[in-house]
């Protein structure tokens, strides 16, 4: 996870701005949101030890989707400007093949309260500025892919790979994938 600015949409972000229905945001409107440098800092142990999803679901102890955890991050999570770190294990063979054929980019899930400020980071215009970010799990993701599913407004995600279950459905194919593995 990076500090920047992203773009959010009206409806993700309401809920989590403390009297956001008041601010008469449009629900579909698109709005610049600074992830700080000094937040992601504090919320560097907060996405320690927790499991990393092929695709991104909705996770907690009432809905633990079992079926696509194919690893975990480690438990040394730092911030190096601009980046937040951590290591990863990777038990499924599936990830490890599709990681292999190239598909490494991952996403973070985590919730935030964002506090009204503007301002400018690196040249880019917010309104919004993240605060309290907790980490709620990462996710294996198709970098072109920017659709979203099934995750609570409350939590702040991006990109799946599929919206399947079947992991072997959600590895793409590529021209170094074996075509057994690709069939879905």
């Amino acid at each position: 996870m990076k500090a920047t600015v992203n773009f959010y949409i009206g409806s993700e972000l309401i809920p989590n701005i403390t009297d956001g229905a008041q601010l008469g945001l449009d629900p579909h409107g698109r709005y610049a949101v600074l992830r700080p440098p000094d937040e992601l800092a504090k919320a560097a142990p907060t996405f320690d030890a927790f499991p990393l999803l092929w695709g991104h679901q909705p996770l907690d102890a009432a809905r633990h989707p079992a079926d696509l955890v194919v690893g975990a991050t480690g438990t040394d999570s730092r911030f190096e400007d601009p980046w937040l770190r951590n290591s990863l294990v990777v038990w499924s063979q599936i990830a490890i093949d599709a990681i292999e054929d190239g598909i490494d980019n991952l996403s973070a899930a985590y919730r935030y309260t964002a506090v009204a400020e503007e301002g400018v980071f690196n040249g880019t215009r917010f309104r919004f500025r993240m605060t309290d970010i907790i980490g709620n799990h990462t996710a294996c993701v198709v970098p072109s892919s920017t659709h979203c599913f099934d995750v609570p407004s409350h939590w702040a995600s991006c990109s799946v790979l599929s919206q399947s279950s079947a992991l072997p459905a959600a590895v793409p194919c590529t021209a170094r994938s074996n075509a057994r593995r690709c069939r879905g």
